[in-house]
C-alpha cells in the first residue's frame, strides 16, 4: 500500500493500525474496494492525518465503480 508522499506503506506500518495486511492490499490495488469506516479511522489514528489526505473520490466516466 502506498502512503502519503508516495511512501510505501512497510510491515510496522501496517501492525501499528490494527488492520490486517489484506485488508491493506485490497485498498490500495481493488479499484471501488468498500472498506469501513472503522479501518479508515484507524489509518487516520495511526498516520495522523485527516481522511482527505488518505482517500479521494475519483468519479468513473461511466458511472460504475
Amino acid at each position: 500500500m502506498t502512503g502519503m508522499e508516495g511512501r510505501r506503506i512497510t510491515l510496522d506500518d501496517a501492525e501499528r493500525t490494527g488492520v490486517n495486511r489484506p485488508a491493506h492490499n485490497r485498498i490500495a490495488n481493488v479499484k471501488g474496494y468498500s472498506t469501513t469506516t472503522g479501518i479508515l479511522h484507524r489509518l487516520c489514528e495511526c498516520f495522523e492525518c485527516r481522511l482527505d489526505r488518505l482517500a479521494e473520490y475519483l468519479p468513473d466516466k461511466q458511472g460504475q465503480l
